[in-house]
């Protein structure tokens, strides 16, 4: 009898922090756990003219996201102008490049292949011809050994160092290759840029065994340092100087979550990454496209075809400078988000930490791009240039924040929580029983349905009604208070 008392004693004391709300406080409830907080698509508003115009012809082209266009863009143009166009000391601490590391999430089927391939069309344009040309190279110097040329030959030599040049000139790294490889790519081109169509294969691969200490090495790689030297036991000592990697990649969040987490993001690899999540759209696709024309003929593309003729011109790299307006500008957005960062809570800042250090000098990184954009000849940054890369940081910012609140930042227990209450929240925040373990929003049968929900009530954050103390297929499931 005096178990049976304290039992009662338990349930009662459990039920009064479970406050069922009152309908017209239901509403209220619901539309703030579906407030729409994913990030809109990106405002290009302050990006140089050039490059705007044929992101945004790109994407009538093709349906693409904008986000993922401009991180492509830039990481492909910064890849081509290489150690050609920097900031050094005293303007900043460290000599910075215009390497950006862009990585951007979206749904599948969302054209992220296509955005990337409409991002990179003009490298990859001028790698395919490169790669002709190496061809057409090499079938010239077997045919003359073939012939019975001796290597000293005047010919075979001029056919030899005409390969070489070409080689040397190349800007897209392998996707597939082993750390070996592409320190030889490296060294053979100065660097250049990764173009993932699938991050999370490519982050796989660096995890193999003949690839162990790909990702830390690549993370030494991210600020150019002055020389990396790579020794193994085979290959001996190969020194490089100022590698210069740029990466742009896409990922769907489901095929990602298995690799990259909240304890990823202090790894200092994931931040990288200017990190971009674009939003779901509902629209229908166009089942052809409505325009018959190639990005090729764009005119837009002829203008930043011109940038990439001009940056093949440089001989002498442009040491870049920032304008007192531009400085100011940028020390006010620099001081404003370590504000935003100390107003966040504890778990926030344990993740955005990282990743703040970064976005900061990632400004005058994208500033960099974007001057050159605007005025190819200055080497003074003026304030145009700082806002373009100020609006990219701080799209960056709200994605990571967005990302790491919930698909990034849950746990796969956590995850399943969030698609119950949702599904809840979005009928009004009561179903029965029975339209919730019909409605699939979870991968598994009955019994994972049950061991949410009821994680969920114990939580405090809905109630399940029973009758006789049990569940019935027409109980309520109500959310409560807790989840204001």
């Amino acid at each position: 009898e005096l178990f049976v008392k304290r039992s009662v004693e338990l349930k009662h004391h459990q039920k009064t922090h479970i406050v069922l709300p009152k309908p017209e406080d239901m509403e209220e409830i619901c539309s703030t756990l579906l407030k729409n907080t994913e990030p809109e698509e990106f405002n290009d508003t302050h990006i140089p003219p050039i490059l705007r115009d044929h992101v945004r012809e790109a994407c009538e082209l093709t349906e693409a996201s904008s986000a993922i266009i401009y991180g492509t863009a830039l990481s492909c143009l910064g890849a081509h102008a290489g150690v050609k166009l920097t900031i050094q000391p005293p303007n900043y601490f460290i000599p910075l490049y215009g390497n950006l590391w862009c990585l951007s999430l979206s749904e599948s089927g969302s054209f992220k292949t296509t955005a990337l391939n409409a991002g990179s069309a003009r490298l990859r344009d001028r790698e395919e011809k490169i790669i002709y040309e190496v061809r057409d190279i090499e079938s010239r110097i077997a045919s003359l050994r073939d012939s019975g040329v001796q290597d000293g030959d005047d010919e075979l030599m001029e056919s030899i160092n005409e390969l070489e040049r070409y080689r040397s000139i190349r800007k897209v790294l392998p996707n597939k290759a082993s750390w070996e490889a592409c320190i030889d790519r490296i060294d053979e081109t100065g660097g250049g840029v990764w173009l993932l169509s699938e991050f999370g294969a490519w982050l796989a691969t660096l995890e193999t065994v003949h690839n162990r200490g790909f990702r830390q090495h690549l993370t030494e790689l991210y600020d150019v340092p002055a020389y990396f030297e790579d020794v193994t036991r085979t290959r001996g000592s190969k020194i490089l100087r100022s590698p210069f990697v740029a990466i742009s990649g896409v990922s769907t969040l489901e095929f990602l979550q298995g690799l990259l987490g909240k304890d990823d993001a202090g790894s200092g690899f994931l931040a990288r990454f200017l990190l971009f999540k674009p939003p779901v759209t509902d629209k229908i696709p166009y089942a052809l496209p409505q325009k018959n024309t190639k990005i090729q003929e764009l005119h837009s593309y002829r203008l930043l075809s011109e940038i990439y003729n001009q940056l093949d011109n440089i001989s002498v790299p442009l040491d870049y400078s920032l304008s007192a307006e531009s400085q100011k500008l940028f020390e006010d957005f620099h001081n404003d988000m370590f504000s935003r960062f100390q107003n966040s809570n504890d778990g926030t800042k344990s993740i955005l930490d990282p990743f703040l250090k970064r976005w900061s000098p990632s400004v005058l990184k994208s500033a960099i791009l974007f001057q050159y954009l605007l005025d190819s000849e200055s080497q003074t940054i003026g304030e145009s240039a700082i806002m373009g890369g100020i609006s990219l940081s701080l799209y960056a910012e709200k994605c990571t924040r967005y990302l790491f609140e919930r698909e990034l930042g849950e746990s796969v227990h956590q995850n399943k929580q969030r698609k119950i209450i949702e599904y809840l929240a979005n009928r009004e925040g009561v179903v029965t029983r029975q339209r919730i373990l019909a409605s699939k929003i979870l991968d598994g049968g009955h019994n994972e349905y049950d061991y949410v929900i009821t994680s969920l009530e114990q939580a405090g954050r809905l109630f399940m009604e029973r009758t006789d103390g049990k569940v019935m297929a027409n109980s309520k499931i109500t959310l409560t208070e807790n989840n204001k």
